[in-house]
Parts: C-alpha cells; sequence; structure tokens
C-alpha cells in the first residue's frame, strides 16, 4: 500500500503559504490529479492532543470534513474531498484568487453602497441555501467571504458550523465575538437567527469600517450586545438610505425575535434598498437580476442555485419600440425571454403570435442544434427589456441546470400544445359555421385538381438529399472509439454539452428499466459508472436521431407514437436477452441501438412521399387487426423494413444494424442476427405500445429457441416484457 506522505506530495506541489492560523494553515498548491490549483487547509495531528481544545480542534475539523461535497453553491467554496497522512489531516478546497472582503472593512477601503448589497444578496442566498441543508456557518465575518475575480463572492471556513440535524456532540465556544449573537451568551441553541445576526454586523463594518459598538473590552463588548447597545448607522455614516438601514439594522437587533426570520426577507429589503441612482437601473446589478428571474414563470421550479446560473450566463437587454430582435432567415442560436413589454412574432411578413411578459422565443435553438437559422421576425411592439442566453453557454452549464430547463421546456412546449390546439378548434368551428351560411350552390362546387402522381419511392431512394440528415452529434457519437480512455471523455462531453440528451440520459438512467440503484444518478458520469459507457453511447445516440421530429413535415405519422413504440421494443428486447444464455446474448446497447431505431424507415417514408405516408398511417388505423406489413406491401412498392435499412446505410451506421432493420419482420432471412429475431418476437408481445403497428401475435417454440431460450419460460418472459413496457409507457414521457 503507498505510503500516505508519499502519495500526498507526488499528488500536490506547493506553491505558497496563503494563510496560517492557531490550528493550522492555508496552502495553494496545485492538484496533479485535479489538473488544477487548489486551496490545500492542514491541520497537524498534533494540535488534537490537548485535553480541551484539542478535541474542540477535532471537532471543528469533523465539521468540515462532513461537509466535503454536501455543500454545492455559487457562492459557497467548495470542498472537494479530505484526506490525512501521517504528519497531518487535509482539506482540498476550491481555490479563490481575490482575497477576503476583510481588505475592505476600513474607511478609506470601502465598497460602493451597491456593491455592498450586491455582496450582502449573494451571501444571504448562500446561507439560506445551505440552512435549507440543514447548516449554521456560526462564523460569518469578512475574513471569511472570499472575492472572485468575476466580482463575486464565496463563503468560506464551516468548520464552526453547526449541524442542525446531527446527533453528535457539537461544538459550543465557537465564533469571532464580534459577530456572536446575544443570545449565544446566555447559552441558547443556535438557529439561522445568529447567522442573520453575524451578516447584519458584517453589513455595518462593510459601510462604515467599524464595528457597531463602542466596548474597549471582551467584557464590555458582551454586555453591549445583552443590552441592545449598537451605535446605529447614521451616527457613523450620512449618505446611508434608509432602507438600507433599516435591513442592516433589523438584521443585528439584539432581540432574535425581531431579526428577520425567513432569509427570503432580509433578501427582498436588502433589493429595495439600493441609493436612488442605482434603482433607476433595475437590471444593473446580479441582485437585481436575480430577483427578476425569480420572478418569471419559466424559471418558477429551479432552484436559487440554478436561477444564480441563469444570471451568470445571459445577457440583458433593452429593445425601443418598432426594433427587430430577430429576422427571418439569419443565423442565430440564442434563446430569449422577455421581461417586461410586447412583441410581435410574424412569418413573411404575415402576423403569427404575439408575446408579452414572460413569453421566450427562440426555442428551435434549444430543440434543434443544427439548425442555425430563425424561422420567423420578432418586432417590438412596445419599448421592451428581455434577456438572451447564448446556446453556447447553455450547453456548459452545469448538468443539474440543463436537467432542471429541459424539464421546464419540455412544460412550456406542452402549454403551448395545448393552446394550439384549442386555436385550432376555434378556427374548425368558425370554419363550420361559415361553411353552413353558404349557398348549397357554391358549398358542392370544388375546383379542379390535377391528380398527383405517387413518388416512385426506390427511384426516389438513389437521391439521397431527399433523406432525412442524420443529427451532427449523432455522427459524432457513432464514429467514437469508447475503449480508449480519450474517447470515453469526450463522450461525456458530447452528452454534457446538449442540455435534451443530457436530461433525458440521466432520466434513463434513473428509470426503473435501466437504473439498477438506490442511488439517484445526477450526471452523465454517474450515469456511466452505473450503466456502462457503451450503453450511454447507444442511448444518447437513439435521443439524438429522435430529435429529427423537428425537421420532419407533420402529418399522420404520429412521431411521439412511433419513438414510444420503438422505447418499447427495446426495453422488451432487454427483458429478452436476461433470459438467453450468456454466450449468444448480444450486448446490451446493441439491443438499445437496434430497438429504437429498428422502425427508422417510416421516417424515411414521411420524408420522401409524405401523402402516402398519411395513407398508409390512415389505413393502419382503419384496420387495426390486419398486419401493418401486408398493409405496406399492398400500396408501396417498397416497405418500412427496406426503407429504413436504406436510411441507416445512408448514415453510416454498422452494417449489422442495416441487416436487421432491413429483416425485423422477416428474421429467418438473417437467422445468425438474433436482433432481428428478438425485434420480431417483442413486435407480437407489445403490439399496442405506442405506434399501431399491428402484427401476428403467433409465436412457434423455435422462435424462442433460436434465442437459447426454454418454450416452457416464455409465458413468464412475456409477463415480465408487458411489465416493463407498461413501466416505459409511464416513463416515455419524460424521454421522448
Amino acid at each position: 500500500m503507498a505510503n500516505p506522505n508519499e502519495a500526498f506530495r507526488n499528488r500536490f506541489a506547493m506553491k505558497q503559504e496563503l494563510g496560517r492560523g492557531a490550528t493550522g494553515e492555508v496552502h495553494l498548491a496545485y492538484d496533479n490529479y485535479l489538473q488544477r490549483d487548489v486551496a490545500l487547509k492542514l491541520t497537524r495531528l498534533t494540535q488534537f492532543d490537548h485535553n480541551d481544545d484539542g478535541a474542540r480542534n477535532r471537532r471543528m475539523w469533523l465539521n468540515e470534513t462532513r461537509l466535503a461535497g454536501k455543500l454545492k453553491h455559487p457562492f459557497i467554496v467548495q470542498i472537494i474531498e479530505a484526506g490525512t497522512t501521517e504528519e497531518f489531516d487535509y482539506l482540498v478546497m476550491e481555490y479563490v484568487s481575490g482575497g477576503t472582503l476583510k481588505q475592505h472593512t476600513t474607511f478609506d477601503k470601502l465598497l460602493s453602497l451597491d456593491r455592498v448589497v450586491d455582496i450582502l444578496f449573494k451571501v444571504c442566498n448562500a446561507l439560506d441555501y445551505a440552512h435549507k441543508m440543514g447548516v449554521l456557518h456560526r462564523d460569518i465575518k469578512p475574513s471569511n467571504i472570499l472575492l472572485c475575480a468575476d466580482n463575486s463572492v464565496k463563503i468560506s471556513d464551516f468548520g464552526a458550523a453547526f449541524l442542525t440535524n446531527s446527533d453528535l456532540t457539537q461544538v459550543d465556544t465557537v465564533g469571532t465575538l464580534p459577530f456572536m449573537a446575544p443570545e449565544h451568551f446566555r447559552q441558547s441553541r443556535p438557529t439561522m437567527q445568529s447567522d442573520v445576526y453575524a451578516v447584519g454586523v458584517m453589513a455595518y463594518q462593510l459601510l462604515t469600517g467599524m464595528l457597531p459598538f463602542t466596548a474597549k473590552s471582551s467584557e464590555e463588548l458582551v454586555y453591549q450586545k445583552l443590552q441592545g447597545e449598537a451605535l446605529p448607522l447614521e451616527n457613523r455614516r450620512q449618505d446611508i438610505p434608509q432602507l438600507l438601514r433599516f435591513a442592516v439594522h433589523r438584521a443585528m437587533h439584539a432581540d432574535k425575535e425581531m431579526r428577520y426570520n425567513a432569509w427570503k426577507d432580509f433578501c427582498d429589503d436588502l433589493a429595495t434598498a439600493f441609493p436612488q441612482k442605482a434603482r433607476l437601473d433595475e437590471v444593473r446589478f446580479d441582485s437585481s437580476r436575480f430577483k427578476i428571474l425569480r420572478n418569471l414563470a419559466f424559471f418558477s421550479g429551479f432552484t436559487d442555485t440554478e436561477v444564480w446560473e441563469v444570471v451568470g450566463i445571459c445577457r440583458w437587454h433593452e429593445k425601443a419600440k418598432g426594433e427587430k430582435i430577430v429576422k427571418e432567415g439569419d443565423p442565430s442560436s440564442s434563446l430569449y425571454f422577455i421581461v417586461s413589454g410586447q412583441a410581435l412574432v410574424s412569418k413573411q411578413g404575415a402576423e403569427v403570435n404575439r408575446l408579452g411578459n414572460g413569453d421566450c422565443f427562440g426555442e428551435i435553438a434549444y430543440l434543434d442544434t443544427a439548425r442555425q437559422v430563425r424561422l420567423a421576425t420578432v418586432t417590438t411592439l412596445t419599448d421592451l427589456k428581455l434577456i438572451e442566453i447564448d446556446e453556447s453557454a447553455l450547453l456548459q452549464a452545469s448538468n443539474g441546470f440543463q436537467a432542471c430547463f429541459a424539464k421546464a421546456f419540455l412544460n412550456l412546449m406542452v402549454t403551448r400544445l395545448g393552446a394550439a390546439y384549442q386555436r385550432m378548434s376555434m378556427l374548425e368551428n368558425s370554419i363550420k359555421q361559415l361553411t353552413a351560411q353558404t349557398p348549397a350552390t357554391v358549398k358542392n362546387e370544388k375546383p379542379a385538381t390535377p391528380a398527383i402522381a405517387p413518388v416512385k419511392l426506390r427511384e426516389a431512394l438513389k437521391n439521397l438529399h431527399a433523406l432525412p440528415v442524420m443529427p451532427v452529434i449523432a455522427q459524432k457519437l457513432l464514429t467514437l472509439d469508447t475503449d480508449s480512455d480519450a474517447g470515453e471523455r469526450q463522450l461525456l462531453r458530447l452528452v454534457e454539452q446538449d442540455p435534451q440528451i443530457l436530461a433525458k440520459t440521466i432520466a434513463l438512467a434513473n428509470s426503473p428499466m435501466l437504473g439498477t440503484s438506490s442511488k439517484k444518478v445526477n450526471s452523465v458520469k454517474e450515469a456511466a459508472m452505473l450503466l456502462g459507457i457503451k450503453k450511454i453511447k447507444s442511448v444518447a445516440t437513439c435521443i439524438s436521431i429522435a430529435a429529427l421530429k423537428t425537421q420532419l413535415p407533420s402529418g399522420k405519422l404520429k412521431l411521439q407514437d412511433l419513438w414510444l413504440h420503438n422505447l418499447g421494443v427495446a426495453f422488451t428486447m432487454l427483458t429478452m436477452a436476461r433470459a438467453m444464455p450468456r454466450a449468444i446474448r448480444p450486448e446490451e446497447d446493441q439491443v438499445i441501438l437496434a430497438g429504437m431505431l429498428h422502425d427508422i424507415g417510416f421516417l424515411a417514408l414521411a420524408m420522401l412521399d409524405p401523402k402516402r405516408s398519411d395513407a398508409l398511417h390512415a389505413a393502419m388505423a382503419a384496420a387495426p387487426e390486419t398486419p401493418a406489413i401486408e398493409i405496406e406491401r399492398s400500396m408501396l412498392d417498397i416497405c418500412h423494413d427496406e426503407l429504413g435499412a436504406e436510411l441507416a446505410r445512408h448514415w453510416k451506421l454498422p452494417d449489422d444494424i442495416v441487416t436487421i432493420l432491413r429483416h425485423h419482420h422477416t428474421p429467418e432471412a438473417a437467422p445468425e442476427h438474433l436482433l432481428a429475431r428478438m425485434i420480431f418476437i417483442a413486435e407480437k408481445i407489445v403490439p399496442s405500445l405506442g405506434m399501431a403497428e399491428h402484427v401476428s401475435p403467433v409465436l412457434d417454440n423455435a422462435d424462442w429457441q433460436a434465442l437459447g431460450i426454454d418454450p416452457d419460460d416464455a409465458e413468464q418472459i412475456i409477463a415480465q416484457a408487458r411489465e416493463d413496457s407498461e413501466l416505459a409507457l409511464q416513463f416515455a414521457v419524460d424521454v421522448t
């Protein structure tokens, strides 16, 4: 086993000492494992040897180690991990380069009022998050607030933290005297108001360069705290707005019952406490922007952390009445949300829609990353304020944010579809009323229309430009060599860069059909650890191909039903595969790929000949007991299995997949390809799931024996497969 001291030296290259205290020291170091600079907090083991102080130091150290990986917030220093050597314990922490707020606590170096309020607002949001996670900081002060290069802040040093849900003995005599709440000296249990008090005192010091007390000794200071003898802000500085004075005074009130009992209330007061000059520009500061976004309906399901992430990646604009925001045909890859005002959406000069507060547009850039051209023009009807989120910034956001964004977008699309359905119903009723009022002689007249010759599908296949183009990300995924470390890393990056693929991959990893762990998967890396990298590749490829539905003409082919059908077949095949002998059992990633792509021929038909595609699906719906393949053969010169194979060949999918798609209705023609036989059986087991592609339900013993399965076990496998397909049906709304 490697020596801990040697492992430590090999991993960390010390650069410089950042600080030193009574119980330890902090160094800037380069972490060879993480490949970045980190802050190393070291505590010598001898610090734990002394009776009282040693036990106290040990408990404070354990506080911080317990929080490793627990608190993840943009305004809290991340504790990456904890470790130990033969000489010391250590914490690996995020490195923040801008120093602390302590440098701005003297009168000659004070920050502007606006900047102080902005910092306080962020600190309050971070502490609200920590408290919801069951953590009270108990040592808030300027030297524990770090400054980032981008003018943001991060709270550090949770050694004095009180864990509200812990049964372990915790440290009592902690904190820094000027910032300790009066009730601490009455032996009261810590509450969130203790941290509110500390923030209030810190705010006072940042605004005036002085503490709110005149005491000359520790004893006198405790007395002044207990008696509520803090010096009012206006006695130290005259230009502090009344609303800001109120917020600070309330926060540091001697009676905790008079303090804020919710961080949101404190934040609300701070947000309205800007000087009049700053309040004229309501989106100038991040705190105001946060509050605006928090009130938009689209972000109602986001956590505060995720809303802060939106603040960080969006751009704010003001547009005058009559100004064009985007133009039809122009290249663009941004998504927009209207903060205030109204806009008109037009296509080829005709009005399509009107938008108002909270509405978004430009969603095609999100839904279809391959399309970079605007489909409509958006013009302001009033003076308008809006935010812009660029596609690249969205793709680089955190996994949790992207999953939440995808969910919010799905909800928005469902709402829009409902509204569109209502408008269509109203239009249909209007047409019926108009028709009823038209004279019969006119109503019966029909304009002559020339007959349209059906498309010769075999000839059309020779024109590859007529076929749907495989999404770029699917092409990249298929060409990756996942047997190499570099290929694995590239695969994970590709999935992380697409919010739809990321959200749906994580959702599938958490589904009862694929997920095999009680641990909730929150990232694609965790999904890869649970499912395996090859399965992630197949799932991500299929999800990216499913995005083709945004490029296809509308018609009777219900694309949601098609993918639901494919998903059900894929999971039925997984159930069957687990019953097959290991020697001939196909890899699960290949099962998923074949199952979820087996009916892509219907997509090719919809692109090549929309009219006959509609006619086919109408005939299938009218004759639900007739096998779909028989209906196709009577109507088309080439069926969906052959069309799908040609599309797969055009997309340069593996030759095995091409053959499987070609013969999934005639598996006897490719007996060596067991996946074709598995699709053939799966469609008989779950014929009614999703798209109504009826097949004969008859199964022979030879079908099962070809898969190495005892026909006597077939009934149990079918029951399990149907149960899995029902789970797929319940789950598919979130992943298709």
